[in-house]
């Protein structure tokens, strides 16, 4: 058995110290160093998986989507949520656009 994480999205951060954000099958925020060593940032996205995940372009934040029909905010500095939004069905993706004043999210259905 693998203790690697069920990987469902990925995310650089750039600028930042913090190189690769990924979002796990277990709704877990974890983070990999450059040796390939896993961290937990944030676990509990809701039931079900993480699937969609992306970083401010501009703030130490990033916002997740899964299958609890959530989008969901996050701090980076302090590990913290800072908010959520129920969506109408499962989401698979979600992308900043570069303004960071909108935001794209790709949904189970293809929507």
């Amino acid at each position: 058995m693998s203790s690697q994480p069920g990987i469902r999205s990925l995310s650089a951060a750039q600028g930042t110290d913090i190189p690769i954000l990924i979002g796990t099958q277990h709704a877990e925020i974890l983070v990999m160093d450059a040796e390939g060593i896993f961290t937990v940032l944030v676990q509990g996205h809701g039931k079900g998986e993480v699937w969609g995940l992306d970083t401010h372009p501009s703030l130490l934040e990033i916002v997740t989507v899964g299958d609890d029909n959530a989008l969901r905010r996050w701090d980076l500095e302090g590990c913290l949520p800072l908010g959520a939004a129920n969506l109408r069905k499962t989401a698979r993706c979600v992308n900043f656009h570069p303004s960071a004043v909108f935001l794209v999210i790709g949904f189970l259905d293809g929507e």
